[in-house]
């Protein structure tokens, strides 16, 4: 899973790709990079954030502040619990053409490092 920082101009601030070893259904697997978004967001102590999904239910459980019984249920009251410590946080869900970055950093096979404020020149095309 691959998380990717922007400004409110669109400038590539912060990326990050994560490994996930088996099988992860995309419903959980969003869940997951959710989670890693918002307390990634924490440590870099940005205080507002907007977090884009690609995957309808996850992000559509998180405007409308469900709670699921679901398998990424307990993502989701831990997203919860994290979004409060920002000023303000939002949830929007894009297509998946609107990811293109995040999806050319997890699949990429040539990236040398996890993370950075710069992409690789590999990658600086798909920003």
């Amino acid at each position: 899973m691959a998380m990717v920082a922007r400004n409110s101009l669109g400038q590539v601030l912060w990326w990050n790709v994560v490994r996930v070893q088996g099988t992860v259904s995309p419903v959980d697997g969003e869940a997951h990079a959710v989670i890693q978004t918002v307390l990634q967001a924490a440590n870099h102590g940005w205080p507002d954030i907007i977090v884009e999904g690609d995957n309808l239910r996850v992000i559509k459980s998180m405007q409308e502040d469900e709670s699921s019984l679901a398998s990424y249920g307990a993502y989701l009251d831990d997203i919860k619990i994290l979004a409060i410590t920002f000023r303000s946080c939002s949830f929007s869900f894009v297509k998946r053409g609107c990811n293109q970055l995040a999806h050319a950093i997890a699949t990429s096979s040539v990236l040398d490092c996890t993370e950075g404020y710069s992409l690789p020149s590999s990658l600086a095309d798909s920003a």
